[in-house]
This record gives structure tokens, C-alpha cells and sequence, in this order.
């Protein structure tokens, strides 16, 4: 049902580049399998594919999403005190009745969840995982309520499924990556604890292979960053014309675009 979801937000004409996204990061992944498998004379095209589709298959379900959920350092919303816990629930309560009006179908079974961050924000992950920044407490009751209809207008327009799919996609790269450097980096200091020629080289390889590193790293941060900003902006005018009609885009739209200007000042300063 998932991967069903995400295929109808996702073909739409303004999306494709999300798809694109993923068949680059199931490229990567095979070339990537087949260069470890060349060690052992073996062909991994094939299996790195399908492993790049099993991934995407796993995060494009209600385990993907915990995982990813938790990937994102999302905690249950309880840890709030008392009186947030209390306000934020109601808040949610007032958005989740008037949404579920229009969309029948939306989930009864929601979780509410936070993230330490001062980004007055919020986030749907998948179908079932709600994520609240903390910093969208300090807005007015208005303006929390008309985020938290939105992100749920944009669950059940399938908007949301984009930002599992591609992070499924980049899931097993990242994971490939992950192990060789690990394999590099216990190599390279094994060696480096003789002495002679052989130790020499393998500080030496220790010391590029912290360089690499780094380098894929940042690289792969980049390339997570633009597969979440791609998925993030799934075209869907269905979730903005819902807004509206709800009685939400006036308080909503002002508080984007306050939030929006205050973030440009910081960045200007």
C-alpha cells in the first residue's frame, strides 16, 4: 500500500525528479556491489539491485517509517511537561477532527513525537509517526494548529511517502560505504602497529583513509540532502487547495512566510 501511494505523487509531472533520484541511487548501489564482488570474480549488479529494492520496499512500510523516524532522533512525545503535553495534544486533537471531515481515510491510529530542534516545524513520517520540533511550541495555538493540518493533509495526499522511498534508496550506498571504510580503517591500523616499511604504509593508508572519510561523507550528506529536498517538495496543489478550504491557508502562509524572513535575517546578519 505504501509503494502504492508513493507511485501516485510520484509519476505526476512535476515529481519525476524524485524517481530519477532513486534509479541513480540503485545505479550507484549496483556498481558499488559489483566492485566488491569483482574481489571474488563474482558479478553483484544483479544483487545490488535487488538489495536497493528490498530496502526500498522495507522503508516503504510501518517498520520503515519507525526506522526512519528514529533515524531522524524523533522521541515520544511524553517527555514534554505536563502543560506542553497537555496543549499540544488538544492542539492536534482540533487540526486531526477537522481534517479527518474532509479525509475519512486518515489514520486513526497517529502517534504524536518530538525532535529537539528550534526549527518551528513538523514532519510526517510515512502513514502512522507525527514528529513535532519542539521550537513550534513557542508559536500561538493558530499557527501550531495550522502546521500540524497541513503535514496531515499532506499524509493522506501521499505526499509524505517520498521522503521514505528515496532514503530506502540511498539507505544500502550509505551502508556499503559505511563498511568498507570500517574494513579500511581496521586494516590500515593493524598494519600501522608494526614497525619498518610495513607500519609506515599503514599509517600512511590510515591517514588516507580518514581523508576519504571525510570526503565521502560530506558528499554523501550532500546527496541525502538534495534526495530529502527533492522528496520534501513532492508537487501536490490537492494539499494546498485543502488548506485552504479548511480555513487554515491565511495563518498558515504567515507564518511560513514570517518564519521564512526571520531565517533569511539570521543568515544575512
Amino acid at each position: 500500500m505504501y509503494i502504492i501511494n508513493f507511485l501516485k505523487v510520484a509519476t505526476k509531472k512535476g515529481n519525476r525528479k524524485c524517481l530519477i533520484y532513486i534509479a541513480i541511487d540503485i545505479a550507484i548501489t549496483a556498481i558499488a556491489f559489483d566492485l566488491v564482488a569483482i574481489v571474488a570474480g563474482k558479478n553483484g549488479y544483479f544483487a545490488g539491485v535487488v538489495c536497493s529494492l528490498i530496502s526500498i520496499l522495507i522503508f516503504l512500510s510501518p517498520i520503515g517509517e519507525i526506522i526512519y523516524a528514529k533515524l531522524n532522533g524523533v522521541h515520544v512525545l511524553n517527555v514534554l511537561n505536563c502543560s506542553d503535553y497537555k496543549r499540544i495534544n488538544y492542539i492536534f486533537n482540533n487540526a486531526y477532527t477537522k481534517v479527518k471531515s474532509k479525509y475519512p481515510n486518515l489514520s486513526n491510529n497517529i502517534k504524536l513525537y518530538i525532535i529537539e530542534s528550534e526549527t518551528p516545524d513538523a514532519d510526517f513520517y510515512g502513514k502512522h509517526i507525527l514528529s513535532v520540533c519542539s521550537g513550534l511550541l513557542n508559536c500561538s495555538d493558530e499557527q501550531i494548529e495550522s502546521m500540524l493540518a497541513f503535514v496531515l493533509i499532506m499524509s493522506v495526499n501521499n505526499s509524505t511517502y517520498g521522503k521514505l522511498a528515496s532514503f530506502g534508496s540511498i539507505f544500502i550506498v550509505w551502508g556499503v560505504a559505511y563498511i568498507i571504510i570500517k574494513l579500511l580503517v581496521l586494516r590500515s591500523n593493524f598494519f600501522a602497529n608494526f614497525g619498518g616499511i610495513i607500519g609506515a604504509l599503514g599509517k600512511m593508508e590510515a591517514k588516507l583513509v580518514e581523508i576519504d572519510n571525510y570526503v565521502i561523507e560530506k558528499i554523501l550528506t550532500k546527496w541525502i540532502t538534495w534526495g530529502y529536498e527533492l522528496s520534501n517538495n513532492l508537487i501536490n496543489d490537492e494539499t494546498f487547495k485543502i488548506v485552504e478550504k479548511l480555513g487554515y491557508a491565511d495563518t498558515f502562509c504567515g507564518f511560513t512566510e514570517q518564519f521564512f524572513s526571520e531565517l533569511n535575517g539570521e543568515v544575512a546578519e
